[in-house]
């Protein structure tokens, strides 16, 4: 039970996403994609979709692990932790 989730892009341009669960209500985790790393767009219960503009996590106040608050790492890999976590 969970989501299934693919993004595509990458951390210059940002992502493309689009989210399912046939268990969970999709549109919290949109809200949480949105405060976490400014993501736009929406959905249903079932599913989302919209996008994740490319930003430098140094500048997110809101990262999802602690392994997130590093410099180095990439947005790809910080919205894996961020899914994952949820």
């Amino acid at each position: 039970p969970g989501y299934s989730a693919i993004f595509a892009g990458n951390d210059t341009e940002g992502y493309r996403f689009i989210i399912g669960s046939t268990e969970r209500d999709c549109r919290e985790l949109a809200k949480l994609l949105r405060q976490s790393f400014g993501a736009k767009g929406g959905g249903s219960a079932p599913m989302i979709q919209g996008t994740v503009p490319p930003i430098a996590l140094s500048q997110n106040t809101a990262t999802p692990t602690a392994a997130a608050s590093q410099s180095n790492i990439s947005l790809k890999t910080a919205l894996e932790e961020f899914l994952l976590s949820q």
